[in-house]
């Protein structure tokens, strides 16, 4: 034998490298792994599951004698919050409606939406200041400010004012008349009516009037300005006159319930308006401007095409004071924004930026936010998001080979977001694009390509993860959670269908589905990492954790495998199952059990009737006051003693190890192990 290097003792301390699939794993790397977490401590511990919210709590407190799932039949797809006065309310979507939880009450706000039944569908949720956006690209953007629901933006103009005349059709006002104006006899007290009337100034000057009028909503947006009036002047009107001009037709049907009032302008030269006149509510019909001609007025009206409506979309966040609005159906390759100055509802035409000019399909498709910038996606390609000393929009090429599959399969961490394109898991961490996991970049191209768009991204600031729940397998929904260590790139998987996220008061509140008793698929809210369950209490989930592929120093050398010694932090009198398999072939050779405690060992100051009591009486009550580690020994043998002789010992040139729990909602977590081993070397030719 040559190389051999006699016995050795290998110890791995922690396996968080996360899944890798390569031919020659690193250290500390999985080969697999199925409902489990790597921690900063380096520990590999089983998952905490999802505890329901509104269903089970229904179902729990017997509030009704049959409880009825305000779900059923329709997952959750997506969940907003909005905060406001100290509270924060939470919104969701299902089954074409949208609704809101109060306490544990469900209460519908408005249905007859476009029924998502999957999470690319569904609608976004988005606070800017003090309104909930609601967009969905299929039905008319919407805002909820916390009582009332009301379209975003004015989408209508009023009709047109209109200026009673001496002479319909004429023209002119004349103060001899006062058929047509409120007029007052220039032999009166001047100082009487000074405030409250327009002077006539002299018979060669004629003074022509034009209204235009807008709608304001309670949040200050103004809309577009009506048609302009009729034209009259002062013409026929007598020097030192005093008259007011009577403006007609300004009562008009609101578009919606937030309009709470009007701005009434007026033009003196038919181009620029100035407002002179706010008008509250919407029923007033008339109005008698006496607002000198000569008068300086500040407020202009806003240009046509300023205050209109944001587009059709399908997203929309908020970045530097201004809120952009993305994958919007009519102009796909373009990304549209506000005003700045607090028009938050309002989208000047001449506001976007076209982001592909490729009319092959590289529509915009996705944005992530950053600590001070802002990521714009296309289906190929990705873009950085800034602003100029003025505050305009700014966009950089940041590569023209890789962008994201939709905006929820988009989330940011710190100054990095992490998004899923269609050829692999990649993080933007503030200058360029780097692919995170070969494994699961391998397994994004294995992923049902039509279900892509449904990928659900959310982050965990608190354990430094970000997940994405995907559709993996022969699966049509969301059925499998990838779980990401942004510090050391650790991959894991959870057998979890989620189906929306977002984050509440420091949790994380997800829409998933469980199977009831009857096997039956439960939809519900349920709180993220709050149970060792998934749904029902009764209801747990198999954890499993491969190793890599263990060659020693040298994967040419024969090798014995003796014992291995288990290192664990005790938890509960449950079985773990640890399999062991042999050159690179995933059959099992041997496998045993061992309790994930020392059911015989004595509790400290824990006694019945003078008996001291050990941890197999109280595991189920017993909390210790720091984490303890044990230490399990385990004697390889093997499974198939007609394939593999039981006198012989196990010999072979690299080891796997596996460690399993059954469906059940029992913590656990491993430290490291420590495998005893003797390398005999490499064999010399023709020897046995």
């Amino acid at each position: 034998m040559s190389r051999a290097r006699g016995r050795t003792i290998q110890f791995d301390p922690s396996q968080v490298a996360g899944l890798d699939d390569k031919v020659w794993q690193k250290e500390g790397s999985s080969t697999d792994s199925m409902g489990v977490f790597f921690s900063l401590r380096g520990e590999v511990l089983k998952a905490p599951g999802i505890a329901p919210l509104v269903y089970e709590w229904n179902h729990r407190n017997d509030k009704a004698s049959t409880p009825v799932n305000p779900f059923i039949g329709n997952p959750i797809v997506s969940i907003g919050s909005f905060q406001r006065d100290g509270a924060t309310d939470i919104l969701v979507e299902f089954g074409g409606g949208l609704y809101h939880l109060d306490g544990n009450e469900v209460t519908k706000l408005i249905d007859g939406r476009y029924n998502a039944r999957t999470p690319y569908e569904a609608t976004r949720f988005l606070q800017v200041g003090n309104v909930l956006v609601i967009t969905n690209g299929k039905d008319p953007n919407l805002k909820w400010d916390g009582v009332k629901l009301s379209p975003l933006g004015i989408a209508g103009t009023p009709t047109a004012p209109i200026i009673a005349e001496r002479d319909p059709g004429n023209g002119t006002v004349d103060v001899n008349t006062g058929s047509s104006i409120s007029n007052t006899n220039p032999s009166s007290s001047l100082s009487m009516w000074s405030g409250f009337s327009i002077q006539k100034n002299s018979t060669t000057t004629s003074d022509p009037y034009r209204y235009k009028l807008t709608w304001v909503n309670d949040a200050g947006q103004e809309s577009e300005a009506s048609a302009a009036s009729n034209s009259v002047t002062d013409a026929d009107t007598r020097e030192d006159a005093l008259y007011t001009i009577l403006v007609a037709n300004l009562s008009d049907t609101a578009p919606s319930d937030d309009i709470n009032g009007r701005i009434l302008y007026r033009s003196m030269d038919g181009i620029t308006y100035y407002e002179i006149a706010y008008l509250p509510g919407t029923t007033t019909d008339t109005y008698f401007d006496s607002t000198p001609p000569g008068l300086t007025l500040s407020t202009a009206l806003a240009e046509a095409g300023t205050n209109l409506p944001p587009p059709l979309c399908k997203w929309a966040f908020e970045f530097r004071g201004r809120t952009y609005y993305g994958a919007v159906a009519e102009d796909p390759l373009l990304l549209y924004y506000s005003e700045d100055g607090g028009a938050k509802e309002a989208v000047k035409a001449s506001n976007f930026i076209v982001i592909s000019s490729d009319g092959s399909g590289d529509e915009v498709t996705a944005y992530g936010l950053g600590s001070d910038f802002a990521l714009i996606f296309t289906n190929r390609s990705t873009h950085m998001l800034t602003h100029d000393k003025n505050g305009l929009p700014i966009m950089t090429p940041v590569s023209r080979t890789i962008g994201a599959v939709s905006d929820r399969a988009v989330t940011g961490f710190g100054n990095q977001i992490f998004f899923i394109s269609e050829s692999g898991l990649y993080a933007f961490d503030g200058s360029k694009v780097l692919p995170i996991s070969a494994k699961i970049s391998e397994q994004v191209k294995n992923l049902p390509p039509a279900h892509l768009k449904d990928i659900v991204a959310w982050a965990d600031a608190i354990n430094r993860r970000v997940y994405f729940s995907v559709v993996s397998g022969a699966s049509s929904v969301n059925n499998e959670v990838w779980s990401v260590h942004i510090d050391t790139g650790a991959v894991s998987k959870l057998p979890f269908p989620v189906t929306s996220a977002v984050r509440y008061k420091g949790e994380t509140i997800v829409g998933f589905n469980y199977p009831d008793a009857a096997g039956s698929p439960v939809y519900d809210l349920g709180l993220w990492g709050a149970s060792n369950s998934l749904g029902r209490s009764d209801s747990g989930y198999e954890g499993t954790f491969e190793t890599r592929w263990i060659t020693g120093k040298n994967p040419q050398t024969d090798k014995t495998y003796f014992r291995l010694d288990v290192f664990y932090v005790q938890t509960a009198n449950k079985d773990m199952t640890v399999t062991w398999h042999t050159d690179w072939d995933r059959d099992s050779i041997g496998s045993t059990t061992f309790k994930l405690c020392d059911p015989d060992a004595l509790t400290w100051d824990e006694v019945s009737n003078g008996t001291p009591l050990t941890w197999g009486d109280i595991y189920s009550q017993k909390t210790w006051d720091e984490s303890r580690v044990r230490c399990k020994r385990i004697n390889f043998g093997v499974a198939d003693t007609a394939k593999y002789p039981s006198d012989q010992p196990l010999t072979a040139k690299c080891i796997k190890l596996t460690f399993s729990t059954t469906a059940d909602k029992t913590p656990w977590k491993l430290v490291g192990f420590m495998l005893h081993s003797e390398d005999h070397g490499i064999r010399a030719e023709g020897t046995d």
